[in-house]
């Protein structure tokens, strides 16, 4: 059977209180752990049963009684000394039995007397004793009576006010002795105390309620049913160096429930400083060491996605951009192990002469589809950077996720140059129209030159300069026609520089004008002339313009073939404007228009809405391609029967955040 708190045995260490606690206290069930095994201690020559004895014992009596015999004796002496000078005849003898048939009248009246005195002087010291004796034996104390104390009122009325100030006092110790034992008990936490032998002499209510343990048991039985001393015990080494110590423990609960403490020793000292006991005080911290594991687990878990992301990962400082971790990815991608990056600047990756800018980009959230970067080999290849911001023990860091897209971006010029070709191969006619009108003036002038020499005449200077100056012309055309063709067709270097839209724009319609001409097609120029620059390269956003051109010629074409049509129903409008961070190009033709049913995939590869050969489906997704490198936008506005525009976004230089990175890549 269990034992209580409240009934467990003395100790020699346990304070006893020295009565029991009053009634109504305000915790009743706070009693004295231990009786009490002595007596309070009684006044000496007291007996409440023989009041007489007890006078006859005090001070005073035997002061008063000496004083009688002294009296006595000297009246006795008086009285002989009396007779012999009043009568000298008389004889001593004689004078003494005088004396002795006075005296035994004159001792009785001398003791009464006395005795009247003794009792005067003793009744209040007497009372004043049995109060004093009854309120160290714990009675209830009333005060004395100040009326009846006579000559001691003083004394009385001190001893009056010591003992109502002795009781205050007992009752602000019982007060505080009640409320240290409700801490002690109360205290969320498990405390005991242990003596040197490791036994448990006193322990709270929060232990007894969750440990089978009885009063004098070993602790490390109770904790841990263990029947040998723990390992590295903290109450030990506090016994050993009087020291508090703090350690983790593990130990089961009396339901067999296990549990973990933070244990803490503190040191319990006698009178003279040596320890006698150790209070332990232990803080259950289960459902933490719970959350530990689950934490560890957890961790193991991402770490171990995050090693094995196919892609490389890296955490970078927000404001240095240091590398602070990364992945096995990244060994996988650079070559690099963790130790030669981490603490490094993320900038000893990218390729020479492109760093500034993207260190730039880095700092921003988002998305870098390209840029060049370098592995431990030297060997240069295209990657996408996407980033975001996020806190980590309490710092701002980035999250860099590195992909390489060289074979995409290999695969895109590609299919790029494929479709270049097959522009070129679409134009072919109007070049063929484009070179044959220079290569005819040359013709004209040689024939005029043969025929003149056939004909032995010299002609004059003017002719010949105005010949000659024609010949130049037309070679210069010739040459500007080839050059542009050479250009257009060659693989783009990925290299951007700030361009002109509408130089483009008239660059790529000049390539183009006789492919309208041919056909009636008109355009309509609406140029803003005061353009800002964009970033680009401007082959590629030759190539977008010259795509849009196409795909406006192929609808008007389509809409009118069998028709007769007015010169309002063949004309591409190419218009230009600009606000304070892009420059916007539309292209609209007066085509059929896009179905609704179709439009939301008008940019997908390999869609295409014109008849089976006379399309790719691969041009307006390569113009989305370009212009989302660029950080820009290309949308599509169409009503059935009322033409197509295409709207081509791009952000002014300086102010993008993607496009850039073509330039260093």
């Amino acid at each position: 059977m269990r034992s209580s708190p409240d009934t467990e045995e003395p100790s020699p260490w346990t304070p006893r209180p020295e009565r029991e606690p009053r009634s109504g206290s305000r915790f009743p069930w706070l009693n004295p752990r231990f009786p009490r095994t002595s007596q309070p201690a009684t006044m000496p020559h007291s007996s409440p049963d023989r009041p007489f004895l007890s006078l006859f014992r005090s001070l005073t009596f035997k002061l008063c009684l000496a004083m009688t015999l002294g009296m006595a004796a000297l009246m006795a002496a008086y009285f002989l000394f009396a007779i012999a000078q009043a009568d000298p005849t008389v004889r001593w003898t004689t004078a003494a039995q005088d004396l002795l048939q006075v005296l035994p009248i004159s001792l009785l009246i001398l003791t009464g007397f006395g005795f009247l005195v003794a009792h005067r002087l003793t009744r209040p010291l007497h009372e004043l004793q049995e109060a004093l004796k009854s309120k160290s034996q714990g009675t209830a104390w009333a005060g004395l009576d100040e009326t009846r104390a006579g000559e001691f009122r003083e004394l009385v009325r001190t001893v009056n006010r010591i003992a109502a100030s002795v009781r205050q006092r007992r009752l602000d110790l019982d007060e505080q002795l009640n409320m240290y034992q409700s801490l002690f008990h109360n205290v969320p936490c498990l405390i005991t105390v242990h003596d040197r032998e490791y036994r448990l002499l006193r322990y709270n209510r929060m232990f007894w309620e969750l440990f089978d343990a009885k009063p004098m048991e070993h602790c490390y039985k109770v904790y841990k049913n263990r029947i040998t001393q723990c390992e590295n015990c903290p109450v030990e080494r506090t016994f050993n160096d009087g020291k508090s110590h703090t350690t983790e423990e593990k130990g089961f609960y009396k339901d067999g429930t296990p549990a973990h403490w933070i244990v803490r020793t503190a040191p319990i000292r006698d009178a003279d400083g040596r320890v006698t006991a150790v209070m332990e005080m232990c803080l259950d911290i289960t459902d933490r060491k719970l959350l530990e594991q689950k934490l560890r687990k957890s961790e193991k878990k991402y770490s171990t996605i995050f090693d094995n992301i196919p892609v490389a990962v890296f955490e970078l400082n927000a404001e240095t951009l240091d590398v602070r971790n990364c992945n096995r990815g990244m060994s996988q991608l650079y070559g690099y192990c963790k130790g030669e990056v981490i603490g490094k600047s993320f900038s000893m990756l990218f390729a020479p002469n492109s760093t500034d800018a993207h260190l730039t980009a880095l700092r921003s959230p988002g998305h870098i589809p390209q840029a060049r970067h370098m592995d431990k080999d030297c060997q240069e290849f295209f990657v996408s950077i996407d980033t975001s911001r996020t806190a980590l023990e309490g710092k701002e860091i980035l999250l860099a996720v590195v992909s390489d897209v060289t074979d995409r971006i290999r695969a895109e010029q590609q299919v790029i140059q494929s479709s270049k070709m097959a522009t070129l191969g679409e134009m072919a006619a109007g070049v063929a129209h484009e070179l044959n009108q220079p290569l005819a003036v040359l013709k004209m002038v040689a024939n005029f030159f043969s025929r003149q020499t056939n004909k032995g005449l010299t002609p004059d200077q003017d002719q010949l300069s105005q010949m000659t100056a024609k010949i130049v012309n037309n070679v210069d055309r010739a040459t500007k026609i080839i050059e542009h063709m050479r250009e257009f067709g060659r693989k783009p270097n990925l290299e951007s520089t700030e361009v002109q839209v509408n130089d483009v724009l008239r660059r790529a319609c000049d390539f183009f004008s006789e492919q309208l001409k041919i056909r009636d097609i008109t355009v309509n120029w609406e140029l803003d002339a005061d353009q800002p620059r964009v970033l680009a390269d401007p082959n590629r956003l030759e190539q977008v313009f010259i795509n849009l051109l196409v795909n406006a010629r192929d609808a008007i074409e389509d809409k009118c073939s069998g028709k007769e049509c007015m010169e309002d129903d063949r004309m591409i409008t190419l218009r230009t404007r600009s606000n304070a961070r892009h420059v916007v190009t539309e292209v609209v033709d007066t085509g059929p228009g896009i179905p609704k049913a179709v439009i939301g995939r008008i940019f997908e590869p390999f869609f295409s809405t014109k008849e089976v050969g006379r399309g790719t489906g691969l041009g307006l997704s390569i113009c989305y391609d370009i212009v989302t490198d660029y950080d820009g936008t290309i949308h599509v506005f169409s009503k059935p029967g009322h033409g197509a525009r295409f709207v081509v976004t791009l952000p002014i230089a300086g102010t993008m955040r993607n496009g850039f990175n073509t330039t260093s890549a």
